[in-house]
């Protein structure tokens, strides 16, 4: 592990949810950090490791239904990793396209502005055409002194798998996304 300083216990009513984490490990940045879903013990879920991209902070878990599946994952683009959405598309590509068609990826994307034509935004552009994806998020989850941006994003495959998302007021200086409860 990674990071052992981030243990399963530090959530509250541990009983209560299943914890799928990848620690980091094989990045440019080592120590500590990494990403998790923390799901309600109610879903069926599994780990679906077999769509996960090596030296890319992407986690996958399958959300076992009765009618049909979700893949949901979390992913944490760092800045400074320019093949980053290279990488996410490979992972993508990885999924049978009959799972593609229920997929949650939330996750701090690392865009400072969409409309500045940076490798990274445009190949972030490409992956949102190529697998027909929409972006949930609207308005801004990071503010500076002197300009605010929107670094956490949601994407769906389908608009009715997120019905709401909303920005609140983050607990201190970093960045900060809150889903409304029972919504996805």
């Amino acid at each position: 592990m990674a990071d052992d300083s981030v243990t399963d216990a530090l959530i509250e009513d541990l009983e209560l949810f299943d914890v799928h984490r990848k620690d980091r490990t094989g990045c440019q940045k080592e120590n500590g950090g990494g990403v998790a879903l923390i799901c309600k013990k109610e879903l069926q879920t599994i780990r679906a490791a077999e769509y996960e991209v090596e030296s890319l902070e992407l986690l996958w878990v399958k959300v076992i239904g009765v009618r049909t599946n979700l893949l949901a994952s979390v992913l944490y683009a760092s800045g400074y990793d320019l093949d980053v959405f290279t990488k996410l598309r490979t992972s993508l590509q990885l999924i049978p396209p009959r799972l593609r068609r229920n997929l949650v990826l939330p996750g701090d994307y690392s865009i400072e502005e969409t409309s500045v034509k940076t490798r990274r935004t445009r190949e972030l552009v490409s992956v949102i055409k190529e697998f027909a994806i929409f972006q949930r998020v609207r308005g801004d989850t990071r503010q500076r002194k002197t300009y605010s941006s929107c670094l956490d994003l949601v994407f769906v495959s389908q608009l009715s798998l997120v019905r709401c998302v909303s920005i609140v007021p983050p607990p201190s200086t970093s960045h900060h996304l809150r889903d409304q409860p029972g919504y996805w």
